[in-house]
């Protein structure tokens, strides 16, 4: 017999070899009590596809002892601080009682200083699992799963695209904080909120929804409803929420039939016909009297019985697992390739373009008010008066454009309608004359900022309302009566101030804001028309002119309200502040310099070029575009002109990174090709990629230096070569630009040459510029050229054997190198 061994000491050997996890508890050892006493939350993602508000992750918080869950939808995790305070307050208002302790991982976004202080302040304990260990707040992790899987059968059954992925997470969150849990006997809702939920107005997700129409919104013979697809419960209203497929524009209605049929019923019966069929009795005749002869099977089918009724559920209950289809889910699933959508741009809410389109829109409230918010500024305005129009004379028409305000992060802020003239139709001569207008240039805006950085003044933004109103017009112009605003079918509007879309109304708007500035002691600067300066107590103010936009830049606040009060007396404005939203362009002020984005403009170039699931690119062109041979031309530009104009836009100003490679692309607008249509698309993907880059302007450096540059014969059609060049004052970046060399260059010297000149062409307008600011310095400009040959000709006072165009050059070069 073996008998037990007293000796029972720990082996380090065994202990390095063999230990293994302690196990996990199967329930919790210390259950909560009342409502708030924990709170378990986590954050799931990032998904592949962003839903249609652009959110990429999920946020949950759980209440322990009812298991009610609140989600949250987050863009960047860095708002899950937010979040949770927005919790927090919500417990606050509803139960009057705080979180006691909230559970999660170790994440960065739940370990921040701003989130552990914000739970110091409120009395908040922090519970943190141990690494590696999920299971410690199971609560959580297995709330996600449930909700993914739930998300994932919803949208495969309501057979909708993979961007509504919130929308099916709200209806899931819904329906499981009204369903019974197993930790307790009744549901969340009813332990939260003390009353048990309802449950007769649930409907099947993805369902068909006929939504009433308003009368205020159709016409007498229109439809009194509208089809739509059931997505969720809202929040907010006592309502619906509804999905416009056709325009991806979400509603809100009470009003609504159902027709609660099952996506995949019509599969569902087909399937259940074939397996009846399949199980029916086969009768089986085999002639076996001669073993030569083939044998022959007949098959008698019985009468099919056809039940009397069907329900959809028991239907689809009786679908076996084995024999359901396939269903792709693949992210491009019903998408064409890229290469057969040169001409086609994805659909989004857009704006209305006519009038009947606006007051027949779900937003017909909002431009309504517009119109009359702008009928009544040309009245008070005293725009127009009413006449019979005169013989011989034809009235130009009108019509209205709507346009949705946004603030720097892409959010609506204001609706507006503004009333043009269709001024195609004005002869020269008659109607009108000289039609320009200068406005500002980037390279200034972004100078006068790096400036503003520097000597800490105060830069403002302020908006003229119906900027061209206040000019006053030379010619009799007689335009037809607003659409929506008639008083009598023979009268027209005889004009005495200016319009939009007149031809003369910018040049007419630039004469009266300059002659209202030059009465306020302002001067023009003579490198920039659009560039006010007034010299007070030996400092420089600056007003920058962009239409109607103005930017103030002063040293006192004291001197912008003396400004704004004196604008006031001749215009109506809106102040704006601090200077945020600038042009498309989002400015922020980290305290010592000023940062420039266009962010929220290229994510609305890659929603409307349908470029959200995109692959990213590293790199904004093909390096080896240029030596490509000719492919087939597009079938129309429309899609290609519209795509490199916004980037151009980019470009210009704040994205010198893909300077060269829009410069390439717009010398192809006319006629593209396949080929350029890629290489356009490759620039998109690669701002998706890098959308968060920032121009910083303004750092300690005091030197002004230029940098020039060029290839050789780099474009293999006809061996031009491109000159390109970089401006930085104060040591940031305010000037940039790429160009093709108007003649070629025989050597590398040559091309180097004739970029130096370009770059000296511009230098000396910034000169000017510098000038007009008592900035510029008091020796020379560096200008940095890393060709040798090209220095030394510089400082040669030879030139032998060269073409004109290069001693034309050499000659205007060397002359501002001696001066």
């Amino acid at each position: 017999t073996m008998e037990k061994c007293e000796v029972n000491e720990k082996c380090e050997c065994c202990l390095k070899g063999k230990t293994a996890r302690t196990p996990f508890p199967s329930e919790s050892l210390s259950a909560s009590q009342s409502v708030m006493d924990l709170t378990h939350t986590d954050v799931c993602g990032p998904i592949e596809t962003p839903s249609c508000q652009g959110y990429k992750y999920f946020m949950t918080m759980i209440d322990d002892f009812s298991r009610h869950c609140t989600i949250y939808f987050l863009k960047e995790k860095s708002e899950v601080t937010t979040k949770i305070m927005d919790y927090v307050k919500m417990a606050k208002t509803q139960f009057r009682k705080t979180p006691k302790a909230i559970r999660s991982d170790q994440g960065g976004e739940y370990s921040s200083k701003n989130l552990q202080d914000f739970y110091k302040r409120e009395g908040i304990k922090p519970q943190y699992t141990a690494s590696y260990s999920p299971q410690q707040n199971g609560v959580a992790e297995r709330k996600n799963r449930s909700l993914i899987e739930m998300v994932r059968c919803m949208l495969f059954d309501a057979q909708l695209e993979q961007k509504y992925w919130a929308e099916a997470m709200n209806t899931a969150v819904y329906l499981q904080n009204i369903s019974p849990t197993k930790p307790r006997n009744n549901t969340p809702y009813e332990t939260w909120h003390g009353v048990k939920p309802k449950v007769n107005h649930l409907r099947i997700f993805g369902c068909d929804a006929w939504a009433h129409i308003p009368k205020a919104k159709r016409k007498k013979l229109g439809a009194t409803a509208q089809k739509l697809t059931f997505l969720g419960y809202s929040y907010d209203h006592k309502a619906y929420r509804l999905l416009d497929k056709t325009t991806n524009e979400i509603h809100i209605s009470r009003d609504v039939k159902f027709i609660e049929k099952a996506p995949c019923s019509e599969r569902a019966k087909h399937d259940r016909e074939t397996r009846h069929q399949s199980k029916k009795p086969q009768e089986i005749i085999i002639d076996t009297t001669l073993k030569e002869n083939p044998i022959t099977i007949e098959t008698q089918a019985e009468p099919e019985v056809q039940p009397a009724f069907e329900e959809t559920r028991e239907i689809v209950s009786e679908i076996d697992s084995d024999t359901e289809p396939r269903r792709s889910t693949r992210p491009t699933k019903g998408i064409p390739p890229d290469r057969l959508m040169a001409n086609v741009i994805k659909h989004q809410i857009e704006q209305p373009h006519t009038y009947s389109e606006a007051i027949e829109s779900t937003e017909s409230t909002a431009w309504r008010a517009a119109m009359q918010e702008e009928i009544n500024a040309l009245q008070g305005n005293d725009t127009w008066e009413l006449v019979r129009l005169p013989l011989g004379r034809k009235a130009v028409g009108c019509k209205w454009t709507y346009k949705r305000k946004e603030n720097e992060n892409g959010e609506i802020v204001r609706y507006k309608a503004r009333l043009v003239a269709q001024g195609y139709s004005q002869k020269f001569g008659q109607d009108y004359d000289e039609v320009f207008a200068p406005v500002i240039r980037q390279a200034t805006f972004r100078t006068i900022l790096t400036l503003a950085s520097k000597q800490n003044m105060i830069v403002k933004h302020l908006d003229i309302k119906n900027a061209y109103l206040h000019a006053e017009l030379q010619e009799d112009i007689y335009m037809k009566q607003p659409p929506g605003f008639t008083k009598g079918n023979d009268l027209v509007c005889h004009l005495k101030k200016s319009l939009y879309g007149l031809k003369q109304s910018a040049r007419a708007w630039n004469a009266k804001i300059d002659r209202v500035l030059k009465e306020m002691q302002f001067q023009q600067a003579e490198a920039d028309q659009c560039l006010y300066i007034r010299t007070h107590e030996g400092k420089q103010d600056y007003i920058l002119i962009y239409v109607d936009d103005i930017v103030a830049v002063y040293n006192t606040k004291e001197e912008y309200e003396e400004l704004r009060k004196r604008l006031e007396q001749h215009f109506k404005l809106s102040c704006l502040g601090d200077i945020k939203h600038f042009l498309g362009i989002r400015v922020a002020n980290n305290g010592d310099r000023y940062i420039l984005d266009q962010e929220s403009y290229i994510e609305k170039m890659i929603l409307r070029f349908g470029h959200e699931q995109a692959k990213t690119s590293r790199v904004p062109i093909d390096p080896a575009y240029l030596k490509q041979k000719e492919e087939s031309e597009l079938p129309t530009n429309a899609s290609y002109r519209s795509l490199v104009g916004s980037l151009l836009y980019v470009s210009v100003n704040t994205r010198p990174d893909i300077c060269l490679s829009v410069s390439l692309l717009g010398r192809k607008v006319e006629n593209p090709t396949n080929r350029d249509w890629t290489e356009a698309k490759r620039v998109l993907r690669y701002l998706k990629a890098t959308k968060k880059h920032r121009l910083h302007l303004g750092t300690k450096s005091t030197t002004t230096e230029c940098f020039v540059d060029a290839d050789w014969a780099g474009d293999e059609a006809d061996r031009k070569s491109h000159s390109g060049f970089l401006l930085k004052f104060s040591g940031a970046l305010v000037d940039w630009g790429t160009r093709k060399q108007s003649c070629v260059a025989l050597s590398s010297t040559e091309a180097e040459f004739v970029a130096l000149a370009d770059g000296c062409q511009q230098l000396m307008w910034f000169r000017k510029l510098l000038s007009d600011l008592q900035q510029l310095p008091p020796g020379p400009i560096t200008i940095w050229e890393d060709n040798q040959s090209c220095i030394k000709i510089v400082e040669s006072k030879r030139l032998d054997r060269r073409s004109k165009h290069i001693d034309t050059k050499y000659q205007f070069t060397r002359d501002l190198y001696q001066r």
